[in-house]
C-alpha cells in the first residue's frame, strides 16, 4: 500500500494537487496596493479640505475687519441712497457737523462774490447771517449730498454690494486713519474732495467735507436765500464796503 500522499506510479492513475493557498496569497498585495492608494487620496481630500476652511476662515475675518473700515462706510452711504433709505443715510452723513465746519467755506465763497478781500468785520457779519441760518443751510447740504452720491450710486446700481463695497478702497486716493478720525480723498469728475469721518460704533460717519464745486452750488443758493444780492442784508453790506473800499464796483451796480 502507498503511502499517504505518494502518486501512484499505475499506468492510467494520476492526481492533480491545487495549491489553494498559494492563490490567496497572490491576491494580497493587489488588495494592499488598492487600500494604499485609498488613504493617499483620503489624506490629500483631508488636506484641501483644510486649506479651503483656511481660505473660507480668513475671508470671513477679512470681511469682517473690513466692515469697520471708512471704505466699507462710504460703500453703506452709497447703497443707503440707491435704497432712498434716508434713515440708513443720515447714519453715515451727519448733515449737522458737516454743515457746522462748512459755515466758513460758504461764507468765504459768498464774500468773494463781492470782492477779493473785504475787511473782517463785514466778514464777520456775513458768517453771522450764515449761521443764523443754519437750519437751511443743512437742509441744503444734505439735499446736495444726496443727490451727489445718487449719481454714484447709479453708475453701480447693476453691481452687486460685496463687488462695488471692496471696490471703493481701491477708488480712493489716500485713507489716512488717526484713532477714531479717518481722512479720506477720492476724485469726483477729475475734482478732488475730502472727506473728514469720525468713528461711529462699529461704523463711520461724516462730520467734514471740502468740495470746492458743491460747496459753489451750496454758497449760490445760500445767498440767493438770504437775499445778500437783494434787499435787507445787502444794503447794509454794500454801504459797508463802499466806505472801507471806496470806488470799488459790487455786484449789480450801474
Amino acid at each position: 500500500m502507498a503511502a499517504p500522499g505518494a502518486q501512484s506510479a499505475g499506468p492510467g492513475r494520476s492526481r492533480i494537487v491545487i495549491n489553494v493557498d498559494q492563490g490567496r496569497q497572490a491576491t494580497h498585495p493587489a488588495r494592499r496596493k488598492s487600500r494604499r492608494w485609498l488613504k493617499i487620496l483620503g489624506a490629500i481630500a483631508l488636506v484641501f479640505t483644510i486649506i479651503l476652511l483656511a481660505i473660507a476662515a480668513l475671508g470671513f475675518l477679512g470681511w469682517r475687519r473690513y466692515q469697520t473700515t471708512p471704505a466699507y462706510s462710504l460703500a453703506l452711504l452709497i447703497d443707503a441712497a440707491r435704497r432712498d433709505d434716508n434713515a440708513a443715510f443720515d447714519e453715515i452723513f451727519d448733515a449737522e457737523q458737516v454743515t457746522n465746519n462748512m459755515v466758513a467755506q460758504v461764507t468765504e465763497k459768498i464774500a468773494g462774490q463781492y470782492a477779493g478781500s473785504i475787511p473782517p468785520p463785514l466778514r464777520k457779519q456775513i458768517e453771522a447771517a450764515v449761521a443764523r441760518r443754519a437750519p437751511a443751510l443743512k437742509q441744503k447740504v444734505r439735499d446736495d449730498a444726496m443727490q451727489q452720491t445718487k449719481a454714484i450710486a447709479e453708475r453701480v446700481k447693476n453691481m452687486p454690494f460685496l463687488l462695488y463695497a471692496l471696490g471703493i478702497s481701491s477708488a480712493l486716493e489716500s485713507s489716512a486713519q488717526e484713532n477714531d478720525t479717518a481722512r479720506v480723498t477720492f476724485k469726483r469728475d477729475d475734482r478732488p474732495v475730502a472727506l473728514t469721518m469720525q468713528r461711529n460704533g462699529a461704523r463711520w460717519k461724516i462730520i467734514s467735507m471740502q468740495d470746492d464745486q458743491a460747496t459753489q452750488r451750496i454758497a449760490d443758493s445760500f445767498a440767493q436765500d438770504i437775499k445778500l444780492f437783494g434787499k435787507g442784508l445787502e444794503g447794509d453790506v454794500r454801504e459797508r464796503i463802499r466806505r472801507a473800499l471806496p470806488g470799488l464796483k459790487l455786484p449789480g451796480d450801474q
